[in-house]
């Protein structure tokens, strides 16, 4: 399986053996591209039709992920021609996460607007929950967030060696990783729960979905 944010990774791996291309829209929490998941899934599964596995026999297999929460994101993502999820947030909240308790709190106290894209922590995008401390660097510090990545330093690392006394560059020593579904997802509940509800909602949904095909 390969990972990526474009459909033109997408050849590259299938071209090279991958039988199996997991396509990451922007949504996601951690290091993800900046297409959004609607358009990143259907676009990647017209560059997937008709290639064939060599291992399996098959056609190259697809999974969706970013922004994959409830039953409504799996029925979508199957109908955009995904065959599969990949979900991550959401299972943060599960009780058999190993996140720690300040992660899980950090996840039920963030809103649709409180995650943030930022390079500061490795030089690559990654979605993040927000704090001042981010949010100062992408926007009063970003040209000197710029200059540092410039000369392959990161901005965060520039920080804990120049401030290491500092106790808010200690605070946001570590990213608290999460997508952008964080403002929607409360409840924890053991992971088998949260795949039995996926599964039956998106299959009423389904359902539902086939019968409007007569009003049309």
């Amino acid at each position: 399986m390969n990972m990526i944010g474009h459909p033109k990774h997408a050849l590259k791996a299938v071209e090279v053996g991958a039988d199996l291309i997991c396509a990451q829209g922007g949504e996601g929490g951690g290091h993800t591209g900046d297409i959004p998941t609607i358009l990143l899934i259907p676009a990647v599964a017209e560059v997937l039709r008709g290639k064939i596995s060599p291992f399996t026999g098959r056609q190259v297999a697809l999974v969706a992920a970013g922004g994959m929460y409830n039953g409504q994101t799996l029925a979508a993502a199957l109908m955009l021609g995904a065959g599969a999820v990949w979900v991550g947030t959401r299972f943060i909240l599960s009780e058999e996460s190993g996140a720690s308790t300040f992660h899980q709190k950090a996840l039920q106290d963030t809103g649709l607007d409180g995650i943030i894209r930022t390079t500061i922590f490795t030089g690559r995008p990654l979605n993040t929950q927000s704090t001042p401390y981010i949010q100062r660097w992408e926007t009063e510090r970003r040209e000197e967030m710029l200059q540092l990545q410039n000369k392959g330093i990161i901005p965060l690392a520039h920080d804990m060696e120049t401030k290491k006394d500092d106790d808010e560059v200690l605070d946001n020593a570590h990213p608290v990783l999460m997508g952008k579904v964080a403002g929607l997802v409360r409840e924890r509940l053991p992971a088998g729960k949260i795949v039995e509800n996926m599964v039956e909602e998106a299959a009423e949904l389904l359902e539902v979905g086939g019968k409007s095909v007569a009003k049309l």
